[in-house]
Order: structure tokens, then sequence, then C-alpha cells
């Protein structure tokens, strides 16, 4: 009965030891490692190489059907020219279509009279050679477009140029984490994290008067386009020896 009562304090004892053991791990994590976190920024200038419009046709008549036809007529001889400038089906999305009656206000102590009726159909087209931007915008005015806007200029296959931005981002960091380490009297370890901090492709916009180009060639001037990428890193530092 004796040997008995002995081992089972001991095992007691054992189970509190463990648990006080563990509850200092848990208790009391590894203090973290000494580090320093920069910010890189890498920049690729470049042309646009591609350019996307909305064009579209406005009409108005007395009556929603005359309207609507007239519109449908117009519409019609916009989408020949653009098929005719070889824009790919894929490049011409609706945008916008709408049917709006028109009213008079201007009647006083009269309730608003009902004069029209007014269809809009707008579609959203990709130009995939900006040097056939402008003679794409004389045909489609000439066709009977009456609205050009929101036209904008991007760089279709961009993913190579980030890529690039984003190399000269981590050099930018390396280069600043080696100037901090020295001055700080310490050295550079090891990466211990890489974060994307943030990302910038840009679309530059251009205006178009739809009307002026009844008159003249579009001069187009793209100009140029900057992709910009950030990126957070962190390094261990170390005392020098």
């Amino acid at each position: 009965m004796k040997q008995t009562t002995t081992l089972l304090i001991l095992f007691v004892f054992s189970i509190a030891f463990s648990t006080t053991s563990l509850a200092d791990t848990v208790n009391h994590p590894p203090a973290a490692l000494p580090s320093i976190t920069v910010t890189g920024t890498g920049e690729v200038h470049n042309q646009p190489d591609m350019a996307r419009v909305n064009i579209g046709v406005v009409t108005q008549e007395s009556t929603a059907a005359e309207a609507l036809n007239k519109n449908t007529e117009s519409v019609e001889k916009l989408m020949a020219a653009l098929k005719a400038h070889k824009i790919a089906d894929r490049d011409i999305q609706t945008s916008n279509f709408s049917i709006y009656p028109q009213y008079d206000y201007d009647r006083s102590n009269h309730p608003p009279r009902l004069t029209g009726y007014q269809v809009m159909n707008q579609v959203r087209i990709a130009v995939r050679k900006i040097a056939d931007l402008g003679a794409v915008l004389d045909k489609v005015v000439t066709a009977g477009a009456n609205q050009i806007n929101q036209v904008t200029f991007e760089i279709d296959e961009a993913e190579s140029l980030r890529d690039t931005a984003r190399q000269m981002a981590v050099r930018d960091a390396q280069r600043k984490a080696a100037l901090y380490a020295k001055e700080a009297q310490v050295r550079l370890g090891p990466v211990l994290e890489v974060v994307e901090a943030g990302s910038t492709v840009p679309i530059q916009p251009f205006e178009v008067d739809a009307f002026a180009q009844q008159a003249r060639a579009v001069p187009i001037a793209p100009g140029e386009l900057t992709i910009r990428e950030e990126v957070r890193v962190t390094f261990a530092i170390e005392p020098h020896h």
C-alpha cells in the first residue's frame, strides 16, 4: 500500500511539472527577430499601344417608334464602318441603350407637355492600333455617330512591364535596407517577408468633340504611361561582430 501511494504521488507530481512547463512555453514565446522593413518602388515608362472609346448615336423624333427606327438605321451604318476598319466583334460592346420621353416645361401653370422621344445607343470599342484611331473616328462620325467620349489610351500587354517594375521595386528595397543597416551599424540578414504594397497601371484620358471630326482629321497624341509597383520587404538584422 505504501509503494502504491508513493507511485501515485510521483505520477501526480510529474503531471503537474509537465503542465507547468507547457504553460511557461505558451506564456513566454520566443522574442521576435530584430528586423527592418522598407518599401521599394519601381517605375516603367512606355507608350500606349491601344485605345478604347465610347461611340454613340442619339436621335429624337415625335414618336418612340420613329426615334428608334432612325437610331437603328444610324447604328447599323456605324457598325458597318467599324467592320470596314476590321474592328473585331470581341472589341465592340454595347455600353448604354435608353429611350427617354421629352417634355416641354416652359409653359407656366400648365403640366409638362410631351414633345417627343430620344433614343441613345452607345458602344464601347477597342482600337488595338493607335495609328488607326484617327481614321476610325472620322469614319464613324461620317456614318452617323454624334457622340464620342471617354477615349482612353492603354497598354495591351502590360504584365511583362509590371514584372520589370516589380524587379526594380525589390532592388530599390534592397538598396534602402542596405543603406539603413549601414547607418545603424548593423548587419543585414535574410529576407523575412515580401508583400506587394501597391500597383498602378494607368489609363490616359483624351477628350474628343464628335462634331469637330467633320471638319478635319483627328490628331492623336497618346503620350506616355507610367507603370508603378511597390513592394514592402522585411529583412532580419544582426549586430556586427
